[in-house]
Protein backbone atom coordinates (compact mmCIF):
# COMPACT_ATOMS: atom_id res chain seq x y z
CA UNK A 1 0.00 0.00 0.00
CA UNK A 2 1.31 3.08 -0.65
CA UNK A 3 3.10 5.24 2.14
CA UNK A 4 0.90 8.90 1.73
CA UNK A 5 -2.03 6.11 2.62
CA UNK A 6 -0.61 4.61 5.60
CA UNK A 7 2.02 7.52 6.71
CA UNK A 8 1.23 9.41 9.51
CA UNK A 9 -0.87 12.54 9.52
CA UNK A 10 -0.37 15.65 11.94
CA UNK A 11 -3.84 16.03 14.13
CA UNK A 12 -5.37 18.21 13.10
CA UNK A 13 -4.59 18.39 9.61
CA UNK A 14 -3.96 21.46 8.90
CA UNK A 15 -6.32 22.65 6.33
CA UNK A 16 -3.59 24.49 3.62
CA UNK A 17 -1.64 21.50 3.81
CA UNK A 18 -4.68 18.97 2.61
CA UNK A 19 -5.51 21.68 0.08
CA UNK A 20 -2.03 22.36 -1.42
CA UNK A 21 -1.64 18.21 -1.18
CA UNK A 22 -1.45 16.64 -4.86
CA UNK A 23 -3.11 13.72 -3.70
CA UNK A 24 -6.39 15.90 -2.55
CA UNK A 25 -5.79 17.88 -6.16
CA UNK A 26 -6.52 14.65 -7.94
CA UNK A 27 -9.41 13.46 -6.27
CA UNK A 28 -10.68 16.85 -6.73
CA UNK A 29 -9.91 16.35 -10.35
CA UNK A 30 -11.48 12.94 -10.70
CA UNK A 31 -14.47 13.32 -7.93
CA UNK A 32 -16.43 15.57 -10.89
CA UNK A 33 -19.21 14.51 -12.50
CA UNK A 34 -17.28 13.89 -16.38
CA UNK A 35 -13.70 13.89 -15.76
CA UNK A 36 -13.01 9.99 -15.54
CA UNK A 37 -15.44 9.14 -18.06
CA UNK A 38 -13.60 11.69 -20.86
CA UNK A 39 -10.35 9.98 -19.79
CA UNK A 40 -11.74 6.16 -19.93
CA UNK A 41 -12.85 7.20 -23.36
CA UNK A 42 -9.56 8.58 -24.43
CA UNK A 43 -7.72 5.82 -22.87
CA UNK A 44 -9.58 3.63 -25.52
CA UNK A 45 -8.88 5.74 -28.52
CA UNK A 46 -8.32 9.44 -29.86
CA UNK A 47 -11.90 11.29 -30.10
CA UNK A 48 -12.58 14.61 -31.89
CA UNK A 49 -14.62 17.07 -29.70
CA UNK A 50 -18.21 16.67 -31.23
CA UNK A 51 -17.61 12.84 -31.29
CA UNK A 52 -17.03 13.09 -27.41
CA UNK A 53 -20.35 15.59 -26.79
CA UNK A 54 -22.13 12.51 -28.68
CA UNK A 55 -20.62 9.92 -26.93
CA UNK A 56 -21.06 11.22 -23.26
CA UNK A 57 -24.93 11.88 -23.12
CA UNK A 58 -26.04 14.84 -21.01
CA UNK A 59 -22.98 17.16 -20.92
CA UNK A 60 -23.39 20.64 -22.44
CA UNK A 61 -20.43 21.75 -24.78
CA UNK A 62 -19.40 24.44 -22.25
CA UNK A 63 -19.09 22.09 -19.40
CA UNK A 64 -17.25 19.64 -21.75
CA UNK A 65 -15.13 22.30 -23.23
CA UNK A 66 -13.91 23.29 -19.57
CA UNK A 67 -13.36 19.97 -18.52
CA UNK A 68 -11.21 18.97 -21.51
CA UNK A 69 -9.06 22.66 -20.79
CA UNK A 70 -8.70 21.51 -17.24
CA UNK A 71 -7.31 18.07 -18.22
CA UNK A 72 -5.01 19.73 -20.68
CA UNK A 73 -3.73 22.04 -18.53
CA UNK A 74 -2.68 19.45 -16.11
CA UNK A 75 -1.16 17.68 -19.02
CA UNK A 76 -3.26 14.64 -19.00
CA UNK A 77 -4.76 15.08 -22.81
CA UNK A 78 -3.26 16.73 -25.90
CA UNK A 79 -5.17 18.54 -28.33
CA UNK A 80 -4.54 18.57 -31.98
CA UNK A 81 -6.27 20.67 -34.48
CA UNK A 82 -6.62 19.19 -38.30
CA UNK A 83 -6.22 21.45 -41.37
CA UNK A 84 -9.65 20.48 -42.32
CA UNK A 85 -12.76 22.63 -43.72
CA UNK A 86 -14.35 23.42 -41.44
CA UNK A 87 -10.77 22.88 -38.45
CA UNK A 88 -11.66 20.05 -36.84
CA UNK A 89 -9.75 19.40 -32.56
CA UNK A 90 -9.02 15.71 -31.51
CA UNK A 91 -8.21 14.87 -28.26
CA UNK A 92 -5.82 11.53 -26.96
CA UNK A 93 -4.51 10.93 -23.78
CA UNK A 94 -0.64 12.19 -23.03
CA UNK A 95 1.99 9.62 -22.08
CA UNK A 96 1.20 11.00 -18.24
CA UNK A 97 -2.60 10.70 -19.05
CA UNK A 98 -2.00 6.97 -19.53
CA UNK A 99 -0.20 6.23 -17.01
CA UNK A 100 -3.47 7.06 -14.78
CA UNK A 101 -5.45 4.04 -16.69
CA UNK A 102 -3.95 1.40 -14.27
CA UNK A 103 -4.42 3.19 -11.10
CA UNK A 104 -8.31 4.11 -12.49
CA UNK A 105 -8.92 0.08 -13.45
CA UNK A 106 -7.64 -0.74 -10.19
CA UNK A 107 -10.12 1.62 -7.89
CA UNK A 108 -12.74 0.69 -10.52
CA UNK A 109 -12.32 -2.96 -10.03
CA UNK A 110 -12.52 -2.87 -5.96
CA UNK A 111 -15.66 -0.82 -6.42
CA UNK A 112 -17.21 -3.79 -8.69
CA UNK A 113 -15.80 -6.16 -6.38
CA UNK A 114 -17.55 -4.59 -2.89
CA UNK A 115 -20.27 -2.89 -4.71
CA UNK A 116 -22.30 -5.47 -3.23
CA UNK A 117 -21.19 -4.62 0.64
CA UNK A 118 -21.55 -0.92 -0.18
CA UNK A 119 -25.15 -1.71 -0.90
CA UNK A 120 -26.12 -3.73 1.70
CA UNK A 121 -24.31 -1.63 4.05
CA UNK A 122 -26.59 1.17 3.09
CA UNK A 123 -29.66 -0.68 3.04
CA UNK A 124 -29.07 -1.42 6.68
CA UNK A 125 -28.19 2.45 7.32
CA UNK A 126 -31.33 3.70 5.83
CA UNK A 127 -33.41 0.87 7.38
CA UNK A 128 -32.84 2.20 10.77
CA UNK A 129 -32.07 6.10 10.60
CA UNK A 130 -30.43 8.10 12.80
CA UNK A 131 -33.08 9.98 15.20
CA UNK A 132 -34.03 13.17 14.46
CA UNK A 133 -32.06 14.91 17.55
CA UNK A 134 -29.09 12.70 17.61
CA UNK A 135 -25.82 13.91 16.25
CA UNK A 136 -23.94 12.45 13.70
CA UNK A 137 -20.64 13.91 11.99
CA UNK A 138 -21.74 14.98 8.82
CA UNK A 139 -25.02 14.35 8.65
CA UNK A 140 -27.51 16.33 7.33
CA UNK A 141 -30.20 17.03 9.62
CA UNK A 142 -31.25 18.60 13.02
CA UNK A 143 -32.51 22.02 13.44
CA UNK A 144 -33.92 23.74 10.51
CA UNK A 145 -31.88 26.76 9.35
CA UNK A 146 -33.84 29.77 9.00
CA UNK A 147 -33.96 31.58 5.81
CA UNK A 148 -32.30 34.50 7.34
CA UNK A 149 -29.67 32.67 8.17
CA UNK A 150 -29.33 30.87 4.59
CA UNK A 151 -28.97 34.35 3.38
CA UNK A 152 -26.09 35.38 5.38
CA UNK A 153 -24.67 32.03 4.48
CA UNK A 154 -24.98 32.69 0.66
CA UNK A 155 -23.75 36.44 0.99
CA UNK A 156 -20.86 35.44 3.38
CA UNK A 157 -19.66 32.86 0.68
CA UNK A 158 -19.76 34.74 -2.07
CA UNK A 159 -17.65 37.43 -0.09
CA UNK A 160 -14.92 35.01 0.65
CA UNK A 161 -15.12 33.56 -3.12
CA UNK A 162 -14.28 37.06 -4.09
CA UNK A 163 -11.48 38.02 -1.24
CA UNK A 164 -10.28 34.50 -3.06
CA UNK A 165 -10.45 35.73 -6.39
CA UNK A 166 -8.50 38.64 -5.11
CA UNK A 167 -5.61 37.04 -3.52
CA UNK A 168 -5.19 35.04 -6.82
CA UNK A 169 -4.32 38.53 -8.59
CA UNK A 170 -2.46 40.41 -6.26
CA UNK A 171 -1.52 38.30 -3.08
CA UNK A 172 1.62 35.57 -1.70
CA UNK A 173 0.90 31.91 -1.48
CA UNK A 174 0.97 32.40 1.87
CA UNK A 175 -2.36 34.68 1.95
CA UNK A 176 -3.75 32.71 -0.90
CA UNK A 177 -3.63 29.57 0.79
CA UNK A 178 -5.36 31.45 4.03
CA UNK A 179 -8.21 32.64 1.96
CA UNK A 180 -8.82 29.21 0.07
CA UNK A 181 -8.67 27.28 3.64
CA UNK A 182 -11.38 30.07 4.76
CA UNK A 183 -13.55 29.41 1.28
CA UNK A 184 -13.43 25.91 1.90
CA UNK A 185 -15.16 26.39 5.31
CA UNK A 186 -18.24 26.89 4.04
CA UNK A 187 -18.57 23.32 2.21
CA UNK A 188 -19.23 20.06 2.89
CA UNK A 189 -16.00 18.45 3.95
CA UNK A 190 -17.58 15.00 3.62
CA UNK A 191 -18.94 15.46 -0.20
CA UNK A 192 -15.89 16.96 -1.97
CA UNK A 193 -14.20 20.29 -1.56
CA UNK A 194 -14.07 22.85 -4.39
CA UNK A 195 -13.73 26.70 -5.15
CA UNK A 196 -15.97 28.51 -7.34
CA UNK A 197 -12.76 30.46 -9.34
CA UNK A 198 -11.78 30.23 -13.07
CA UNK A 199 -8.60 31.41 -12.45
CA UNK A 200 -5.97 29.42 -10.85
CA UNK A 201 -2.26 30.46 -10.10
CA UNK A 202 1.19 28.21 -9.92
CA UNK A 203 2.67 28.44 -6.89
CA UNK A 204 6.11 30.24 -6.09
CA UNK A 205 5.69 33.38 -8.10
CA UNK A 206 7.26 36.80 -7.17
CA UNK A 207 5.52 39.79 -6.88
CA UNK A 208 6.16 41.41 -9.97
CA UNK A 209 5.01 37.50 -11.98
CA UNK A 210 1.77 37.77 -9.80
CA UNK A 211 1.23 41.08 -11.37
CA UNK A 212 1.72 39.94 -14.80
CA UNK A 213 -0.47 36.80 -14.15
CA UNK A 214 -3.34 39.16 -13.06
CA UNK A 215 -2.48 41.26 -16.47
CA UNK A 216 -3.69 38.06 -18.26
CA UNK A 217 -6.86 37.37 -15.88
CA UNK A 218 -9.95 38.44 -16.93
CA UNK A 219 -11.55 42.05 -15.02
CA UNK A 220 -13.60 40.99 -11.79
CA UNK A 221 -16.43 41.85 -10.13
CA UNK A 222 -18.52 40.68 -6.65
CA UNK A 223 -20.50 38.11 -7.14
CA UNK A 224 -24.09 39.02 -6.83
CA UNK A 225 -26.85 36.84 -4.77
CA UNK A 226 -30.31 37.30 -6.62
CA UNK A 227 -32.53 35.05 -4.74
CA UNK A 228 -31.94 32.16 -1.82
CA UNK A 229 -34.98 29.32 -1.56
CA UNK A 230 -35.98 26.96 1.07
CA UNK A 231 -37.13 23.67 -0.76
CA UNK A 232 -38.47 20.24 1.11
CA UNK A 233 -36.65 17.59 -0.07
CA UNK A 234 -37.78 13.63 1.88
CA UNK A 235 -33.73 12.30 1.87
CA UNK A 236 -32.52 15.83 2.86
CA UNK A 237 -35.06 17.78 4.67
CA UNK A 238 -34.67 21.18 4.01
CA UNK A 239 -32.33 22.31 1.11
CA UNK A 240 -31.39 26.00 0.43
CA UNK A 241 -30.92 27.11 -3.14
CA UNK A 242 -28.49 30.36 -3.82
CA UNK A 243 -28.97 31.74 -6.85
CA UNK A 244 -26.11 33.75 -7.85
CA UNK A 245 -23.59 35.70 -10.47
CA UNK A 246 -20.47 34.80 -11.32
CA UNK A 247 -17.00 36.85 -10.76
CA UNK A 248 -16.41 37.53 -14.43
CA UNK A 249 -17.61 40.72 -15.73
CA UNK A 250 -17.60 39.46 -19.26
CA UNK A 251 -21.12 37.28 -19.07
CA UNK A 252 -24.00 36.44 -20.98
CA UNK A 253 -26.03 35.90 -17.72
CA UNK A 254 -27.03 37.09 -14.77
CA UNK A 255 -27.60 33.98 -12.84
CA UNK A 256 -24.75 31.69 -13.21
CA UNK A 257 -24.30 29.02 -10.42
CA UNK A 258 -26.81 27.63 -7.92
CA UNK A 259 -25.31 26.12 -4.48
CA UNK A 260 -27.51 23.97 -2.51
CA UNK A 261 -26.72 23.91 1.36
CA UNK A 262 -28.27 21.98 3.69
CA UNK A 263 -27.30 22.00 7.97
CA UNK A 264 -24.06 19.53 8.26
CA UNK A 265 -22.44 19.37 12.27
CA UNK A 266 -25.05 22.15 13.22
CA UNK A 267 -24.85 25.03 10.55
CA UNK A 268 -25.02 25.43 6.88
CA UNK A 269 -22.89 23.82 4.49
CA UNK A 270 -22.73 23.88 0.63
CA UNK A 271 -23.14 20.40 -0.46
CA UNK A 272 -23.24 20.80 -4.48
CA UNK A 273 -23.00 23.39 -7.18
CA UNK A 274 -25.06 23.65 -10.88
CA UNK A 275 -24.55 25.76 -13.68
CA UNK A 276 -26.50 27.58 -15.04
CA UNK A 277 -27.32 26.15 -19.23
CA UNK A 278 -29.65 28.06 -22.12
CA UNK A 279 -33.00 27.43 -21.95
CA UNK A 280 -34.39 25.88 -24.64
CA UNK A 281 -37.96 24.53 -22.54
CA UNK A 282 -40.96 26.55 -22.35
CA UNK A 283 -40.49 30.08 -21.68
CA UNK A 284 -39.17 31.13 -18.21
CA UNK A 285 -37.81 27.96 -17.76
CA UNK A 286 -33.91 27.51 -16.67
CA UNK A 287 -31.97 24.76 -16.70
CA UNK A 288 -29.14 23.60 -14.43
CA UNK A 289 -26.26 21.52 -15.48
CA UNK A 290 -24.69 19.42 -11.90
CA UNK A 291 -21.03 20.25 -11.52
CA UNK A 292 -19.87 19.22 -8.00
CA UNK A 293 -20.81 17.60 -4.85
CA UNK A 294 -24.12 16.06 -4.53
CA UNK A 295 -26.42 15.58 -7.78
CA UNK A 296 -30.30 16.11 -6.09
CA UNK A 297 -32.37 14.77 -8.87
CA UNK A 298 -35.92 16.35 -7.93
CA UNK A 299 -35.87 19.69 -5.76
CA UNK A 300 -39.22 19.81 -6.29
CA UNK A 301 -41.49 23.29 -5.22
CA UNK A 302 -39.76 25.70 -3.39
CA UNK A 303 -41.68 26.41 0.10
CA UNK A 304 -40.23 29.93 0.99
CA UNK A 305 -37.92 31.71 -0.88
CA UNK A 306 -35.92 35.45 -0.66
CA UNK A 307 -35.88 37.23 -3.62
CA UNK A 308 -32.43 39.76 -3.18
CA UNK A 309 -31.83 41.50 -6.98
CA UNK A 310 -33.78 40.97 -9.74
CA UNK A 311 -31.80 39.09 -12.80
CA UNK A 312 -31.49 40.90 -15.98
CA UNK A 313 -32.33 38.36 -18.84
CA UNK A 314 -36.58 37.58 -19.55
CA UNK A 315 -35.81 33.54 -18.55
CA UNK A 316 -34.47 34.21 -15.60
CA UNK A 317 -36.51 36.89 -14.16
CA UNK A 318 -39.75 34.81 -14.97
CA UNK A 319 -38.04 32.15 -13.12
CA UNK A 320 -37.59 34.47 -10.44
CA UNK A 321 -40.41 35.91 -10.06
CA UNK A 322 -42.23 32.05 -10.79
CA UNK A 323 -39.89 31.31 -7.52
CA UNK A 324 -41.59 34.17 -5.30
CA UNK A 325 -44.95 33.54 -6.14
CA UNK A 326 -45.05 29.94 -5.67
CA UNK A 327 -43.73 30.56 -2.28
CA UNK A 328 -45.52 33.64 -1.64
CA UNK A 329 -42.77 35.62 -0.67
Amino acid sequence: MPSVVVGPLPVPVPSAEYDACPVTELFRRFGDKWTLLIVVLLGQRPHRFNELHRTVEGISQRMLTRTVRILERDGLIARTVHATAPPSVEYDLTPLGRTLLHPLSTLADWAVAHGAEIASARNRHDAHPPSPGSSMTGDVGGPPVELDEAVEFYAAYLDALYRYEVAVRTEPDDVLAERRARAHTFLDPLRGAWIDTWSPRPPGLTPEEIGQWEARLPTMRRPALFLVAEYAVPEWGSLFAGYTGGTGTLTYRSYMYRFLAGEVDGKPAIVSQYSIEPSYGEEGQVTWDFTQGVEVADLGRPVAARGLREPFLDDEILDYRRILQETGA
